[in-house]
Protein backbone atom coordinates (compact mmCIF):
# COMPACT_ATOMS: atom_id res chain seq x y z
CA UNK A 1 0.00 0.00 0.00
CA UNK A 2 1.37 3.27 -1.02
CA UNK A 3 2.41 5.94 1.69
CA UNK A 4 -0.01 9.18 1.58
CA UNK A 5 2.89 11.10 1.59
CA UNK A 6 4.74 9.83 -1.40
CA UNK A 7 4.95 11.90 -4.31
CA UNK A 8 2.48 11.02 -7.20
CA UNK A 9 4.75 12.05 -10.23
CA UNK A 10 7.61 9.68 -9.28
CA UNK A 11 7.82 6.09 -10.36
CA UNK A 12 6.91 3.25 -7.35
CA UNK A 13 9.81 2.16 -5.72
CA UNK A 14 10.88 -1.38 -4.65
CA UNK A 15 9.91 -1.68 -1.20
CA UNK A 16 11.76 -5.23 -0.19
CA UNK A 17 15.32 -3.23 -0.48
CA UNK A 18 17.20 -1.05 1.24
CA UNK A 19 16.71 3.05 0.92
CA UNK A 20 20.09 3.17 -1.37
CA UNK A 21 18.77 0.72 -3.69
CA UNK A 22 15.93 2.59 -3.94
CA UNK A 23 17.65 5.66 -4.71
CA UNK A 24 19.70 3.86 -7.66
CA UNK A 25 16.38 2.48 -8.86
CA UNK A 26 14.98 5.80 -8.72
CA UNK A 27 18.06 7.14 -10.70
CA UNK A 28 18.02 5.12 -13.86
CA UNK A 29 13.91 4.47 -14.24
CA UNK A 30 13.14 8.50 -14.13
CA UNK A 31 14.94 11.90 -15.90
CA UNK A 32 19.06 12.04 -16.15
CA UNK A 33 20.53 13.37 -13.20
CA UNK A 34 24.39 13.53 -12.87
CA UNK A 35 26.30 11.73 -10.21
CA UNK A 36 26.76 15.10 -8.11
CA UNK A 37 23.32 15.66 -7.63
CA UNK A 38 23.06 11.68 -6.24
CA UNK A 39 26.25 12.31 -3.55
CA UNK A 40 24.06 15.35 -2.63
CA UNK A 41 21.45 13.38 -2.13
CA UNK A 42 22.81 10.40 -0.30
CA UNK A 43 24.52 13.80 2.15
CA UNK A 44 21.77 15.40 2.85
CA UNK A 45 19.77 11.89 3.85
CA UNK A 46 22.69 11.03 5.99
CA UNK A 47 22.61 14.20 7.52
CA UNK A 48 18.88 13.84 8.49
CA UNK A 49 19.75 10.37 9.64
CA UNK A 50 21.66 11.85 11.99
CA UNK A 51 18.69 14.51 13.29
CA UNK A 52 16.73 11.42 13.85
CA UNK A 53 15.64 10.29 17.66
CA UNK A 54 18.53 7.68 18.71
CA UNK A 55 15.78 5.09 19.61
CA UNK A 56 14.37 4.99 16.15
CA UNK A 57 17.56 4.87 14.80
CA UNK A 58 18.54 1.60 16.93
CA UNK A 59 15.45 -0.19 15.75
CA UNK A 60 15.98 0.93 11.86
CA UNK A 61 19.73 -0.03 12.47
CA UNK A 62 18.69 -3.65 14.03
CA UNK A 63 16.29 -4.51 11.28
CA UNK A 64 19.03 -3.65 8.64
CA UNK A 65 21.61 -6.32 10.81
CA UNK A 66 18.61 -9.32 10.69
CA UNK A 67 17.53 -10.13 7.58
CA UNK A 68 14.30 -10.78 6.65
CA UNK A 69 11.41 -12.93 7.75
CA UNK A 70 8.14 -13.75 7.41
CA UNK A 71 4.95 -12.96 9.25
CA UNK A 72 4.21 -9.80 11.04
CA UNK A 73 7.91 -8.89 11.88
CA UNK A 74 8.38 -8.42 7.67
CA UNK A 75 5.58 -5.76 7.51
CA UNK A 76 7.76 -3.71 10.50
CA UNK A 77 10.70 -4.17 8.20
CA UNK A 78 8.87 -3.33 4.64
CA UNK A 79 7.22 -0.53 6.93
CA UNK A 80 10.28 1.03 7.81
CA UNK A 81 12.03 0.18 4.32
CA UNK A 82 9.30 2.41 3.00
CA UNK A 83 9.57 5.01 5.03
CA UNK A 84 13.19 5.89 4.61
CA UNK A 85 12.45 5.43 0.97
CA UNK A 86 9.74 8.07 0.72
CA UNK A 87 11.94 10.02 2.76
CA UNK A 88 14.83 9.76 0.23
CA UNK A 89 12.72 10.24 -2.55
CA UNK A 90 11.08 14.03 -1.06
CA UNK A 91 15.46 14.86 -0.17
CA UNK A 92 15.76 14.15 -3.54
CA UNK A 93 12.89 16.57 -4.95
CA UNK A 94 14.12 19.18 -2.50
CA UNK A 95 17.55 19.01 -3.67
CA UNK A 96 16.77 18.92 -7.64
CA UNK A 97 14.67 22.07 -7.48
CA UNK A 98 17.30 23.88 -5.16
CA UNK A 99 19.65 22.81 -7.92
CA UNK A 100 17.40 24.05 -11.08
CA UNK A 101 16.54 27.50 -9.16
CA UNK A 102 20.23 28.01 -8.87
CA UNK A 103 20.93 27.19 -12.82
CA UNK A 104 17.91 30.08 -13.82
CA UNK A 105 19.87 32.06 -11.57
CA UNK A 106 22.85 31.76 -13.37
CA UNK A 107 21.44 31.46 -16.76
CA UNK A 108 19.89 35.35 -16.14
CA UNK A 109 23.10 36.73 -14.39
CA UNK A 110 25.01 35.94 -17.27
CA UNK A 111 21.97 35.96 -19.88
CA UNK A 112 22.64 33.15 -21.68
CA UNK A 113 19.95 31.86 -24.21
CA UNK A 114 18.26 28.85 -22.26
CA UNK A 115 18.22 26.08 -25.10
CA UNK A 116 20.90 24.99 -28.05
CA UNK A 117 18.77 26.46 -30.27
CA UNK A 118 18.36 29.88 -28.96
CA UNK A 119 22.32 30.26 -27.79
CA UNK A 120 23.40 29.24 -32.11
CA UNK A 121 20.59 31.78 -33.56
CA UNK A 122 22.45 34.35 -30.92
CA UNK A 123 25.76 33.42 -31.92
CA UNK A 124 24.81 34.11 -35.53
CA UNK A 125 22.94 37.12 -35.45
CA UNK A 126 24.58 40.66 -34.30
CA UNK A 127 23.66 42.49 -31.20
CA UNK A 128 21.52 45.16 -32.80
CA UNK A 129 21.40 47.52 -29.63
CA UNK A 130 24.75 47.65 -29.36
CA UNK A 131 25.50 50.78 -31.30
CA UNK A 132 28.97 51.18 -29.62
CA UNK A 133 30.57 48.43 -31.72
CA UNK A 134 29.31 49.26 -34.78
CA UNK A 135 29.71 52.28 -37.06
CA UNK A 136 27.18 54.18 -39.09
CA UNK A 137 27.93 52.24 -42.14
CA UNK A 138 27.61 48.64 -40.72
CA UNK A 139 24.71 50.00 -39.03
CA UNK A 140 22.93 50.76 -42.27
CA UNK A 141 24.04 47.55 -43.14
CA UNK A 142 26.98 48.04 -45.57
CA UNK A 143 30.11 45.77 -44.84
CA UNK A 144 33.13 48.36 -45.76
CA UNK A 145 32.26 52.37 -45.59
CA UNK A 146 30.91 53.52 -48.97
CA UNK A 147 32.26 56.86 -48.57
CA UNK A 148 36.09 56.14 -48.14
CA UNK A 149 38.23 59.10 -49.45
CA UNK A 150 41.00 56.47 -50.23
CA UNK A 151 41.77 55.57 -54.17
CA UNK A 152 38.00 53.61 -55.30
CA UNK A 153 38.07 52.49 -58.71
CA UNK A 154 34.03 53.44 -59.34
CA UNK A 155 34.19 56.31 -60.73
CA UNK A 156 31.93 58.77 -62.80
CA UNK A 157 32.10 61.61 -65.08
CA UNK A 158 36.18 60.37 -66.36
CA UNK A 159 34.95 58.16 -69.15
CA UNK A 160 36.52 60.49 -71.93
CA UNK A 161 39.80 60.42 -70.03
CA UNK A 162 39.60 56.12 -69.03
CA UNK A 163 39.13 55.99 -72.80
CA UNK A 164 42.27 58.05 -73.56
CA UNK A 165 44.61 56.38 -70.96
CA UNK A 166 43.91 52.86 -72.57
CA UNK A 167 44.80 54.00 -76.05
CA UNK A 168 48.51 55.36 -74.56
CA UNK A 169 49.00 52.64 -72.82
CA UNK A 170 47.95 50.20 -75.86
CA UNK A 171 50.16 52.15 -77.91
CA UNK A 172 52.83 51.85 -75.80
CA UNK A 173 53.34 55.61 -74.67
CA UNK A 174 54.76 58.05 -72.41
CA UNK A 175 51.96 59.70 -70.70
CA UNK A 176 51.41 62.58 -67.81
CA UNK A 177 48.48 62.57 -65.94
CA UNK A 178 47.10 65.61 -63.69
CA UNK A 179 44.63 67.16 -62.02
CA UNK A 180 43.14 68.83 -58.70
CA UNK A 181 44.08 67.22 -55.14
CA UNK A 182 40.74 64.26 -54.80
CA UNK A 183 39.95 64.75 -58.97
CA UNK A 184 40.60 60.86 -59.02
CA UNK A 185 44.23 60.50 -60.61
CA UNK A 186 45.09 57.60 -58.53
CA UNK A 187 41.59 56.55 -58.69
CA UNK A 188 41.55 56.11 -62.36
CA UNK A 189 44.87 55.03 -62.52
CA UNK A 190 43.16 51.74 -60.51
CA UNK A 191 40.68 51.75 -62.71
CA UNK A 192 42.63 51.01 -65.46
CA UNK A 193 44.70 48.46 -63.88
CA UNK A 194 41.39 46.67 -63.17
CA UNK A 195 39.97 47.02 -66.05
CA UNK A 196 42.32 46.51 -68.84
CA UNK A 197 42.89 42.79 -70.05
CA UNK A 198 45.92 41.13 -70.87
CA UNK A 199 47.80 43.59 -69.09
CA UNK A 200 50.39 43.62 -65.91
CA UNK A 201 50.78 46.66 -63.80
CA UNK A 202 53.53 47.63 -61.41
CA UNK A 203 52.09 50.50 -59.54
CA UNK A 204 54.09 52.99 -57.36
CA UNK A 205 53.53 55.51 -54.83
CA UNK A 206 56.37 57.77 -54.85
CA UNK A 207 56.06 59.01 -51.41
CA UNK A 208 56.04 55.15 -50.00
CA UNK A 209 59.22 54.25 -51.77
CA UNK A 210 62.02 52.54 -49.43
CA UNK A 211 65.03 54.55 -49.61
CA UNK A 212 67.07 51.90 -51.91
CA UNK A 213 64.51 50.91 -53.90
CA UNK A 214 65.35 49.34 -57.10
CA UNK A 215 62.90 49.26 -60.15
CA UNK A 216 64.55 45.62 -61.36
CA UNK A 217 64.16 43.90 -58.54
CA UNK A 218 60.33 44.77 -58.76
CA UNK A 219 60.36 43.50 -62.72
CA UNK A 220 61.79 40.48 -61.45
CA UNK A 221 58.87 40.18 -59.21
CA UNK A 222 56.19 40.56 -62.32
CA UNK A 223 58.03 37.01 -63.60
CA UNK A 224 55.24 34.31 -64.52
CA UNK A 225 55.46 30.18 -63.40
CA UNK A 226 56.90 29.96 -67.14
CA UNK A 227 59.32 32.51 -66.84
CA UNK A 228 60.95 31.56 -63.70
CA UNK A 229 61.16 27.55 -65.20
CA UNK A 230 62.66 28.99 -68.04
CA UNK A 231 65.07 31.04 -65.82
CA UNK A 232 64.66 34.39 -67.63
CA UNK A 233 65.82 37.26 -65.42
CA UNK A 234 62.35 39.82 -66.85
CA UNK A 235 58.90 39.09 -67.38
CA UNK A 236 58.26 37.95 -71.10
CA UNK A 237 54.99 40.35 -71.13
CA UNK A 238 56.23 43.57 -70.67
CA UNK A 239 54.51 44.95 -68.02
CA UNK A 240 52.86 49.04 -67.47
CA UNK A 241 54.74 51.03 -65.12
CA UNK A 242 52.20 53.64 -63.46
CA UNK A 243 54.22 55.87 -60.76
CA UNK A 244 51.85 58.17 -58.45
CA UNK A 245 53.05 61.53 -57.01
CA UNK A 246 55.80 61.91 -59.58
CA UNK A 247 56.67 65.36 -57.77
CA UNK A 248 58.27 62.79 -55.29
CA UNK A 249 60.38 60.60 -57.34
CA UNK A 250 64.02 60.27 -57.39
CA UNK A 251 65.58 61.39 -60.54
CA UNK A 252 67.36 58.42 -60.35
CA UNK A 253 64.86 56.29 -60.67
CA UNK A 254 63.19 58.21 -63.48
CA UNK A 255 66.53 57.67 -65.64
CA UNK A 256 66.09 53.89 -64.81
CA UNK A 257 62.84 53.52 -66.02
CA UNK A 258 63.08 55.46 -69.14
CA UNK A 259 65.90 53.70 -69.88
CA UNK A 260 64.47 50.53 -70.22
CA UNK A 261 60.88 52.10 -71.54
CA UNK A 262 63.08 53.15 -74.81
CA UNK A 263 65.41 49.97 -75.65
CA UNK A 264 63.86 49.04 -78.61
CA UNK A 265 66.22 45.48 -78.49
CA UNK A 266 65.73 45.02 -74.93
CA UNK A 267 62.69 46.97 -73.43
CA UNK A 268 61.90 45.79 -70.39
CA UNK A 269 58.62 48.25 -70.02
CA UNK A 270 55.69 48.98 -71.78
CA UNK A 271 54.37 52.31 -71.14
CA UNK A 272 54.76 54.62 -68.39
CA UNK A 273 52.16 56.66 -66.73
CA UNK A 274 52.99 59.47 -64.07
CA UNK A 275 50.45 61.54 -62.17
CA UNK A 276 50.83 64.23 -59.88
CA UNK A 277 49.16 67.73 -59.04
CA UNK A 278 51.19 70.69 -60.59
CA UNK A 279 51.45 70.71 -64.39
CA UNK A 280 55.01 71.62 -64.59
CA UNK A 281 57.45 68.68 -64.26
CA UNK A 282 60.40 69.53 -62.20
CA UNK A 283 62.21 66.53 -61.93
CA UNK A 284 62.93 65.63 -65.20
CA UNK A 285 65.36 66.60 -67.73
CA UNK A 286 64.23 68.28 -70.81
CA UNK A 287 64.87 65.34 -73.05
CA UNK A 288 62.58 63.67 -71.00
CA UNK A 289 59.74 66.54 -71.60
CA UNK A 290 60.43 66.58 -75.35
CA UNK A 291 59.61 62.73 -75.00
CA UNK A 292 56.46 63.30 -73.45
CA UNK A 293 54.77 65.70 -76.18
CA UNK A 294 51.88 66.61 -76.06
CA UNK A 295 50.37 63.01 -74.47
CA UNK A 296 48.89 65.19 -71.67
CA UNK A 297 45.80 64.04 -69.96
CA UNK A 298 44.35 66.75 -67.49
CA UNK A 299 41.54 65.73 -65.08
CA UNK A 300 38.27 68.58 -65.41
CA UNK A 301 36.33 69.15 -62.43
CA UNK A 302 32.95 67.76 -62.43
CA UNK A 303 29.53 69.35 -62.39
CA UNK A 304 26.90 69.14 -59.62
CA UNK A 305 24.96 66.66 -61.30
CA UNK A 306 28.02 64.20 -61.79
CA UNK A 307 29.07 65.03 -58.16
CA UNK A 308 25.76 63.92 -56.47
CA UNK A 309 25.84 60.86 -59.03
CA UNK A 310 29.03 60.11 -56.97
CA UNK A 311 27.18 60.40 -53.82
CA UNK A 312 24.14 58.16 -55.11
CA UNK A 313 26.49 55.64 -56.98
CA UNK A 314 28.14 55.43 -53.64
CA UNK A 315 25.42 54.74 -50.96
CA UNK A 316 23.26 52.25 -53.12
CA UNK A 317 22.87 49.16 -51.06
CA UNK A 318 21.02 46.16 -53.05
CA UNK A 319 17.28 47.85 -53.73
CA UNK A 320 18.13 50.76 -51.82
CA UNK A 321 19.80 53.87 -52.23
CA UNK A 322 20.41 56.02 -48.91
CA UNK A 323 21.07 58.77 -50.94
CA UNK A 324 17.69 59.58 -50.33
CA UNK A 325 17.92 60.23 -47.24
CA UNK A 326 19.48 63.61 -48.07
CA UNK A 327 17.20 66.34 -49.21
CA UNK A 328 18.15 67.63 -52.65
CA UNK A 329 18.85 71.19 -51.35
CA UNK A 330 20.88 69.63 -48.79
CA UNK A 331 22.76 67.59 -51.29
CA UNK A 332 23.41 70.13 -53.62
CA UNK A 333 24.98 72.62 -50.39
CA UNK A 334 27.35 69.55 -50.21
CA UNK A 335 27.84 69.83 -53.39
CA UNK A 336 28.44 73.81 -53.14
CA UNK A 337 30.92 73.20 -50.31
CA UNK A 338 33.20 70.25 -52.02
CA UNK A 339 34.00 72.96 -54.75
CA UNK A 340 34.06 70.42 -57.30
CA UNK A 341 37.34 68.17 -55.26
CA UNK A 342 34.89 64.32 -55.12
CA UNK A 343 37.11 63.42 -52.13
CA UNK A 344 35.88 66.61 -49.85
CA UNK A 345 32.34 66.03 -51.32
CA UNK A 346 32.75 62.21 -49.89
CA UNK A 347 34.22 63.51 -47.04
CA UNK A 348 31.16 65.85 -46.23
CA UNK A 349 28.47 63.42 -46.49
CA UNK A 350 29.60 61.16 -44.21
CA UNK A 351 29.71 63.41 -41.61
CA UNK A 352 26.14 63.93 -41.45
CA UNK A 353 25.97 60.00 -41.46
CA UNK A 354 28.31 59.76 -38.46
CA UNK A 355 26.43 62.96 -36.70
CA UNK A 356 23.51 61.24 -36.62
CA UNK A 357 24.73 57.59 -35.97
CA UNK A 358 26.56 59.20 -32.88
CA UNK A 359 23.62 61.30 -31.64
CA UNK A 360 20.93 59.09 -32.20
CA UNK A 361 22.66 55.67 -31.69
CA UNK A 362 20.15 52.93 -31.72
CA UNK A 363 17.41 55.48 -32.16
CA UNK A 364 18.56 56.84 -35.28
CA UNK A 365 16.07 58.24 -37.16
CA UNK A 366 17.68 57.13 -40.54
CA UNK A 367 16.77 54.03 -39.68
CA UNK A 368 13.85 53.52 -37.83
CA UNK A 369 11.77 56.31 -39.65
CA UNK A 370 11.48 55.62 -43.56
CA UNK A 371 10.31 59.53 -44.27
CA UNK A 372 13.04 61.03 -42.46
CA UNK A 373 15.27 63.02 -44.68
CA UNK A 374 18.28 65.06 -43.90
CA UNK A 375 17.22 69.16 -44.67
CA UNK A 376 19.05 71.61 -45.75
CA UNK A 377 19.16 73.74 -42.10
CA UNK A 378 19.89 70.47 -40.66
CA UNK A 379 22.98 69.90 -43.09
CA UNK A 380 24.30 73.58 -42.77
CA UNK A 381 24.31 73.20 -38.80
CA UNK A 382 26.58 69.85 -38.89
CA UNK A 383 28.86 71.52 -41.06
CA UNK A 384 28.61 74.27 -39.19
CA UNK A 385 29.40 72.66 -36.08
CA UNK A 386 32.45 70.44 -37.71
CA UNK A 387 34.68 73.60 -38.88
CA UNK A 388 33.33 74.00 -42.27
CA UNK A 389 33.02 77.73 -43.80
CA UNK A 390 28.83 77.23 -45.29
CA UNK A 391 28.56 81.01 -45.03
CA UNK A 392 29.80 81.48 -48.29
CA UNK A 393 28.23 78.38 -50.48
CA UNK A 394 24.56 79.33 -49.08
CA UNK A 395 22.01 78.09 -51.46
CA UNK A 396 19.16 79.32 -50.16
CA UNK A 397 16.30 80.12 -53.02
CA UNK A 398 14.70 82.95 -53.13
CA UNK A 399 10.74 82.96 -52.90
CA UNK A 400 9.54 83.21 -56.78
CA UNK A 401 12.20 79.97 -57.14
CA UNK A 402 9.86 78.40 -54.59
CA UNK A 403 6.75 79.14 -56.03
CA UNK A 404 8.32 77.59 -58.95
CA UNK A 405 9.10 74.80 -57.70
CA UNK A 406 5.55 74.54 -56.06
CA UNK A 407 3.82 74.94 -59.53
CA UNK A 408 6.18 72.34 -61.05
CA UNK A 409 5.38 69.61 -58.64
CA UNK A 410 1.83 69.97 -58.08
CA UNK A 411 -1.20 70.31 -60.61
CA UNK A 412 -3.12 73.30 -59.65
CA UNK A 413 -6.11 71.34 -57.98
CA UNK A 414 -3.34 70.26 -55.50
CA UNK A 415 -1.85 73.93 -55.46
CA UNK A 416 -6.06 74.58 -54.31
CA UNK A 417 -6.24 71.91 -51.61
CA UNK A 418 -2.55 72.42 -50.26
CA UNK A 419 -3.43 76.37 -49.86
CA UNK A 420 -6.45 75.55 -47.90
CA UNK A 421 -4.80 73.26 -45.72
CA UNK A 422 -1.98 75.50 -44.62
CA UNK A 423 -4.94 78.00 -43.03
CA UNK A 424 -5.25 75.02 -40.37
CA UNK A 425 -6.24 71.65 -39.49
CA UNK A 426 -8.97 70.48 -41.53
CA UNK A 427 -10.67 66.89 -41.86
CA UNK A 428 -12.11 64.99 -45.18
CA UNK A 429 -15.71 66.96 -44.65
CA UNK A 430 -14.11 70.51 -44.11
CA UNK A 431 -12.00 69.72 -48.13
CA UNK A 432 -15.00 68.57 -49.54
CA UNK A 433 -16.90 71.30 -48.55
CA UNK A 434 -14.62 73.67 -50.03
CA UNK A 435 -13.35 72.22 -52.91
CA UNK A 436 -16.92 71.68 -53.51
CA UNK A 437 -17.01 67.67 -54.04
CA UNK A 438 -17.51 64.60 -52.19
CA UNK A 439 -16.24 63.54 -49.48
CA UNK A 440 -14.63 59.85 -51.18
CA UNK A 441 -13.16 62.38 -53.88
CA UNK A 442 -11.71 64.74 -50.69
CA UNK A 443 -10.23 61.33 -49.44
CA UNK A 444 -8.28 60.65 -52.52
CA UNK A 445 -7.03 63.79 -52.99
CA UNK A 446 -5.89 63.77 -49.59
CA UNK A 447 -4.01 60.32 -49.98
CA UNK A 448 -2.42 61.38 -53.03
CA UNK A 449 -0.59 64.27 -51.36
CA UNK A 450 0.54 61.95 -48.37
CA UNK A 451 2.39 60.05 -51.37
CA UNK A 452 3.76 63.45 -51.82
CA UNK A 453 4.93 63.79 -48.63
CA UNK A 454 3.01 67.35 -48.54
CA UNK A 455 0.35 66.26 -46.16
CA UNK A 456 0.62 64.85 -42.70
CA UNK A 457 -2.22 63.55 -40.02
CA UNK A 458 -2.79 66.03 -37.26
CA UNK A 459 -5.05 64.11 -34.91
CA UNK A 460 -8.47 63.53 -34.44
CA UNK A 461 -11.05 65.71 -34.10
CA UNK A 462 -14.26 63.56 -32.43
CA UNK A 463 -13.99 60.88 -34.72
CA UNK A 464 -12.82 62.39 -37.85
CA UNK A 465 -9.51 62.51 -38.58
CA UNK A 466 -7.29 65.79 -39.05
CA UNK A 467 -5.01 66.79 -41.58
CA UNK A 468 -2.73 69.95 -42.76
CA UNK A 469 0.24 70.83 -44.50
CA UNK A 470 3.73 69.31 -44.26
CA UNK A 471 6.35 71.49 -42.47
CA UNK A 472 8.03 72.07 -45.90
CA UNK A 473 5.19 72.92 -47.78
CA UNK A 474 4.45 75.31 -45.33
CA UNK A 475 8.06 77.02 -45.72
CA UNK A 476 7.23 77.83 -49.36
CA UNK A 477 4.67 80.70 -48.03
CA UNK A 478 2.62 80.45 -51.38
CA UNK A 479 0.28 83.19 -51.91
CA UNK A 480 -1.14 83.06 -55.33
Amino acid sequence: MMSPTSPKRFPVLDTTVFPKSCLENFFSCSFAISSSIAERVFKTFARRQQSTPPSEKKQESSSYARPLCSGSKQKVYMHNTRKKAYRAVDCLVVVHEHLLLEKKKRRKQERLPSTHKTLNKARKTPLKNNTSAMTWYTALGFKENPLDIRPNPRLVGLQYEEELLKNFILKGELCFLTGLTGSGKSSLLRRVEQTLPGHTFIYLDAQDLPPGFRLEDELKKKRSFFDRLRLRNFPSKTPVLLIDEFQDTDPRLVLEARAKWENKQARRIKAIIIAQIDKVLRNVTPAFKERLGNRIIELRTLDSDEMKDIIRLRLKRGRKNFSQKIEEEALGLLVACADGNPRRLLEYTELLFDFHHTKFGQNNPLIKNPRYRITYHAAREILAVNGINVAQYSTSKPRARGIEAFKKKFNQQERALLRFLMTGQKTYRDIARHLRTTKANAKKQVQALKRKEAVVYAGKRGKDGLFEAAPKIKRLRVNV
